[in-house]
């Protein structure tokens, strides 16, 4: 995955859902992620699903995304002006990759041992815009573009960001907007 897919532009206009029964559910474009290292024992979404209630006061759902052969589970929250999605992605395959390549493009805002924790992370919380968004795709070599309706820095998504990185004292990475937040700390650093 490169930088150049990560930073999505976030489209604030209201989106009409498609009709799910006719087809599997658009595309999840993360607006933001948070890193960590889990030593959790227990399933994450389980232990969210039960402690992010009492650090929120959102309404909160399981939910899935559903794709032709895939189904995910997620969290749905009530969040405004757009509902967003939490899902979590600890693929051994790549996601200690994509983490490592994220915290190399924040290398230069970063101290060293701030990058080094970062650059260990392998696990992520993918939050999403719970609107469904069906990518365009034109030209040859082939283009898909998509776009994204949810803005990390949105008041009520920046309090699940919050919460999410407290619970997991994990770093906060703003895809739409291409900044980085470490544990602890409500400052966005850009590069």
């Amino acid at each position: 995955m490169g930088l150049g897919l990560l930073a999505a532009s976030c489209d604030r206009s209201p989106r009409v859902n498609p009709d799910p029964s006719t087809t599997a559910q658009g595309i999840v474009v993360a607006s933001a992620h948070v890193v960590f290292s889990n030593e959790r024992k227990e399933a994450l979404l389980d232990w969210l699903a039960a402690e992010l209630p009492k650090r929120i006061q959102f309404p909160i759902s399981r939910t899935e995304w559903k794709g032709f052969t895939t189904i995910i589970p997620q969290l749905r929250v009530e969040t405004k002006p757009v509902a967003l999605t939490i899902q979590i992605d600890e693929s051994g395959s790549y996601v200690p990759a994509e983490i490592r390549e994220l915290a190399d493009h924040f290398r230069p805002v970063l101290d060293q041992q701030t990058h080094s924790t970062l650059a260990r992370a392998a696990s992520r919380i993918e939050v999403a815009s719970a609107t469904s968004v069906k990518p365009s795709v034109s030209g040859k070599p082939l283009v898909v573009t998509t776009a994204t309706d949810l803005d990390p820095r949105a008041a009520e998504v920046d309090q699940v960001l919050t919460a999410l990185s407290d619970l997991t004292n994990g770093f906060t990475i703003d895809l739409v907007n291409l900044a980085v937040r470490v544990p602890g700390s409500n400052r966005w650093i850009s590069r």
